[in-house]
């Protein structure tokens, strides 16, 4: 893609990109791994900023029986009245601590439409393979669940791995409602399907995003062919990334096709990055930022994701790292993203009660 508002650097065009990549793969030492491998295990060193640290748990510490502990429960979807809506404002964008997802107590929020032509839909979208979408794409729905908001997440990658994250213990598809041990946060909807095309989207999903406030779609190569249909539903387009060679050399198709479907006019928004398990002690890795930084510029967002046994150990638990390991550095990188997003793409917030205030 040309951004016609940032000059082009060096590695924005195909021979910069080129020595950008050689370069990634004389830090990465190349020569004695295989092609598609670019990462290696992270050494422990001292590190001189506390934010840096990842502090995490063997995973033969898991608690006895994590595996089958079930955070959220399966539940018949429930019919959901649709009051006024109110249109989203736009809310500069800050990046700041916030506080970790936690139980709060019950309270009755009425369910609240986003305005009709509003957008906040979200895509997360991978061409390579192991970037960890599904479980960016989970944890966002977690926590974005657990600020009041009411998610559908779309599994539009053929697998339909996100119901696991949940406590689900089948492959079925078609529409699933999770619900969470903790009272006043609003049902988890996950929609899924054997056979991604135009009529699901059409006849499903379309009629099931009206019902929500959020919705958030988990694509993969399997659905690629739908982009030009589901990208204009969508507030913006979220690219997880790993530094290896495999998930740099999909930047210019993620680029190809976001410049296609401008081309034929469509209302698209611009792709943005983010890093996912990144060791912030690696030079290498800190190196390897720099050039994905100048391929994409401005849109590399500055959340990243560090890398943390905790998801693994979570997703080995069938739960979101969330719900697994709340306290976490890794789960507040995930609140960070969520709160960037609910400050780039607001929803419309119910009121929880009216009337007049009174003295105790």
């Amino acid at each position: 893609m040309v951004d016609t508002e940032h000059p082009q650097t060096e590695g924005s065009s195909p021979e910069g990109l080129a020595r950008d990549v050689a370069r990634l793969y004389s830090f990465a030492h190349a020569e004695d791994v295989p092609y598609r491998i670019f990462t290696r295990t992270p050494k422990t060193r001292p590190v001189a900023n506390p934010l840096a640290e990842v502090t995490t748990s063997p995973a033969a510490e898991v608690p006895p029986g994590a595996a089958s502990v079930e955070i959220w429960v399966e539940e018949p979807a429930q019919a959901v009245e649709i009051a006024a809506s109110v249109a989203p404002t736009a809310v500069p964008v800050t990046h700041q601590p916030t506080p970790q997802p936690a139980a709060v107590p019950p309270v009755e929020h009425a369910f609240v439409a986003p305005k009709p032509g509003s957008k906040t839909a979200i895509a997360v979208i991978s061409i390579a393979g192991g970037v960890g979408k599904t479980t960016i794409a989970a944890n966002l729905g977690r926590i974005l669940s657990a600020r009041k908001e009411h998610v559908l997440m779309v599994d539009a990658t053929w697998a339909s791995l996100l119901p696991f994250y949940f406590g689900a213990e089948d492959m079925r598809r078609g529409l699933r409602t999770f619900h969470s041990p903790a009272p006043g946060i609003p049902p988890i909807r996950i929609l899924g399907t054997e056979h991604i095309t135009h009529e699901w989207l059409e006849e499903s999903v379309k009629p099931a995003m009206k019902t929500v406030q959020r919705t958030i779609f988990d694509i993969g190569p399997a659905s690629l062919n739908l982009l030009p249909e589901i990208l204009p539903l969508c507030a913006a387009v979220l690219i997880p990334l790993v530094v290896d060679l495999n998930s740099i050399m999909s930047i210019p198709r993620v680029e190809a096709y976001a410049k296609s479907m401008e081309e034929r006019g469509l209302d698209v928004p611009k792709p943005l990055y983010f890093l996912n398990k990144l060791d912030a002690t690696s030079e290498r890795e800190q190196q390897g930022r720099e050039l994905i930084a100048r391929q994409v510029g401005n849109r590399l967002l500055p959340i990243t994701i560090r890398r943390s046994a905790a998801v693994t150990e979570a997703i080995v638990g069938r739960m979101t790292v969330a719900d697994y390991a709340p306290e976490s550095e890794v789960a507040n990188d995930f609140s960070q993203l969520a709160l960037w997003i609910q400050k780039a793409m607001p929803i419309a917030l119910p009121v929880a009660h009216a009337g007049r205030w009174s003295e105790a």
